[in-house]
């Protein structure tokens, strides 16, 4: 029996992987089987929604103390050595926010200046090793003795744990780039894999620019939860407007909040504005002669105060929330998911901040608007500044969205989107075209063929005696 040790420790790996064709086709084969490590918090769902035969859901410990001594300051080194745009106004906005000129001068220009060599880069990946190497995890590898680790998100600092242990004994390391906006904000790839699964050709390209991954130990695969997306396995507008108790005679309007991370200066400082644009939102959309669906993020809080949505209006937060630990570790569901392209296919516009819910929409043709103004006035730094991020601007450049930066342009696009929706439709194509790699519905096959190609190559010796620390 052939073993593929899976991790899970981002909550958004449960759509991305759990939910999708990737592990039924693993096991497909008949001498293959998936043992999923995950938090142990999130090991009773986890277990209930996708464990079964061949495949084993295990919960590991994820307290500070599991890590390595020197990890976590690592893991805020390689962040400020990775030096894109989106990362320069990071440290900009730390700056303006905090006046922290001495960290500023003496941490994050020198660290960034270092990060632009590549033979730096390679340095730091070697002292990294040579501090943090041991894993809390062994066991785990002596008790279901992997074949293949497949870790989801090459950035994540457990799964680093995992890929390490595995090069220790010489098991190859598959990994995958969580998400379309990784590469380029959450810091230098600490140990890069044998192999590299990445959604789309610009990530690629990234991996290889700012991360050092050999051209050649990279594939394109796409985004596996898509592939129902692509499939429109969504059900009728009228079954969803019936499902829902909403009018079906008038327009449904999607309304993703733009989230307090966002509006209060991006979580990076100690200085706060509280978010009033959300309510300002809800409060503009209420007044529309339309259905309202506000589809509150999985995973980030939202303020609107004491507002109540009235009749027409529908809040909806999805995901199932873990005891004891909040809102920032939901897992999205199968369910939700599904009711996620329901909707999607349903609506007639879609509203947002810079969120990958703008993908979600083009894919099903869904004009999308981008709100980038408060209703209070603020400076740049208090304000949205992820529309001038990496990723942001390959929405941007698509041609796909409207950013739209006033009240009065927010309602004129509205009018304009309802009367028309194919308004931008080119502009949706080649932003599904550029962040989605192929819109065949086969994300999950490219990613599982990759899988068991590495798995089916002769077997390398468990335990390398000269990677041993």
């Amino acid at each position: 029996m052939k073993t593929i040790l899976i991790t899970c420790f981002h909550p958004l790996i449960s759509r991305n992987i759990l939910s999708t064709d990737v592990i039924p086709l693993l096991i497909r084969e008949g001498d293959v089987r998936a043992v999923i490590v995950s938090p142990e918090y999130r090991t009773p769902y986890l277990s209930g929604a996708f464990g079964g035969e061949r495949v084993i859901v295990e919960g590991v410990p994820v307290e500070e103390k599991a890590r390595p001594r020197w990890s976590s300051l690592f893991q805020r080194l390689a962040r400020a050595m990775l030096d894109t745009e989106t990362m320069r106004l990071k440290a900009s906005a730390k700056l303006h926010l905090d006046g922290r000129w001495g960290y500023y001068c003496f941490v994050s220009l020198p660290l960034a200046f270092l990060g632009h060599s590549r033979l730096m880069r390679k340095y730091f990946r070697r002292v990294d090793l040579a501090l943090n190497g041991a894993s809390p995890y062994a066991r785990f590898f002596d008790t279901y003795l992997p074949d293949l680790v497949f870790s989801t998100d090459v950035q994540n600092e457990y799964d680093l744990l995992f890929m390490r242990e595995a090069k220790r004994r010489g098991i190859r390391v598959v990994s995958m780039v969580r998400s379309w906006d990784n590469l380029s904000q959450w810091g230098l790839i600490r140990h890069i894999p044998d192999q590299l699964l990445v959604p789309a050709e610009f990530v690629r390209e990234e991996a290889v620019r700012y991360h050092d991954v050999a051209p050649e130990t990279i594939t394109v695969v796409g985004i596996p939860h898509y592939d129902p997306y692509f499939r429109r396995e969504a059900g009728s507008r009228d079954a969803f407007f019936r499902s829902v108790g909403l009018n079906p005679s008038k327009k449904l309007i999607v309304y993703a909040p733009v989230d307090d991370r966002r509006m209060r200066a991006n979580e990076l400082t100690r200085t706060w504005m509280e978010n009033d644009l959300d309510r300002f939102m809800l409060e503009i959309l209420s007044n529309l002669d339309a259905n309202i669906w506000v589809r509150f993020p999985p995973n980030t809080p939202v303020t609107i105060g004491d507002f109540k949505p009235p009749p027409h209006m529908v809040f909806e937060r999805p995901g199932v929330e873990h005891a004891g630990r909040g809102v920032m570790e939901r897992d999205m569901r199968p369910e939700d998911d599904i009711r996620l392209r329901n909707l999607l296919a349903a609506c007639d516009l879609l509203i947002a901040g810079p969120s990958t819910m703008a993908i979600d929409a083009a894919i099903f043709d869904k004009p999308v608007i981008l709100v980038n103004f408060t209703p209070t006035p603020r400076d740049f730094w208090h304000g949205i500044i992820e529309y001038r991020y990496n990723h942001v601007q390959w929405l941007l450049g698509s041609g796909g969205t409207r950013v739209v930066k006033s009240r009065q342009e927010l309602e004129e696009w509205i009018r304009r989107y309802l009367d028309d929706p194919s308004r931008d439709r080119g502009g949706r194509e080649e932003l599904v075209r550029q962040l989605c790699f192929r819109p065949d519905g086969r994300a999950s096959e490219r990613s599982a063929v990759a899988l068991l190609g590495f798995l089916r190559r002769p077997s390398e010796p468990r335990y390398n005696p000269a990677l041993a620390l």
